[in-house]
């Protein structure tokens, strides 16, 4: 009798060869398609975002990483001016800056500025981030809430506390060509 040698794949070997290979696959494919759609956001951000919008965008990132919304920076408001503190992470630390908006009405220009709190008075200051946006009108109010009295109340007079208001309201309107410029409100919490 004559003995048959086998000189192919088990289907055993097969099947694993190909589960790898589509698990490799599946891992390059997500990977690419998070790529391009981060790729599209920014390239969205550069070419589409009007300056209130991007004003909106930065002042809603600048809020949402406040340095404790509860302690130690001062919050600084008026209807044309806002500063406080805000975290940043720069290489693998986390870092307190301060953000400054500062709405020139005359030249109809809003100045952004992000900063890093220097670690001593004689150290530099190192801007992180500075914008200049052109907007027909801006204005901030305040929703600051006060223990003494258990109040929320609404300002745009000078606000100076010790921790953030409950919400901030940009009201705002852009030029544009033919248009009535209604003045659009934006609230951020």
């Amino acid at each position: 009798m004559k003995s048959i040698k086998n000189s192919g794949f088990t289907l055993l070997e097969i099947l694993i060869a190909v589960s790898v290979t589509s698990i490799i696959l599946v891992t390059i494919t997500s990977g690419l398609v998070s790529g391009i759609k981060i790729w599209n956001k920014v390239l969205e951000l550069q070419v589409t975002k009007s300056p209130p919008e991007v004003l909106e965008m930065c002042l809603k990132n600048d809020f949402n990483a406040t340095a404790n919304k509860n302690l130690f920076h001062e919050f600084y408001g008026t209807a044309s001016e806002l500063r406080f503190a805000r975290f940043v992470q720069i290489n693998d630390t986390i870092q307190i800056a301060m953000v400054e908006y500062v709405y020139d009405s005359e030249n109809k220009i809003l100045y952004y500025t992000k900063s890093l709190v220097p670690k001593t008075q004689d150290s530099e200051l190192e801007i992180l981030d500075e914008k200049e946006l052109n907007i027909e009108s801006l204005s901030f109010t305040y929703l600051n809430y006060h223990k003494d009295v258990k109040l929320f109340e609404w300002t745009d007079s000078e606000v100076i506390v010790t921790n953030m208001p409950k919400i901030i309201r940009m009201n705002y309107s852009e030029h544009l060509e033919n248009s009535d410029n209604p003045i659009r409100s934006i609230n951020i919490q």
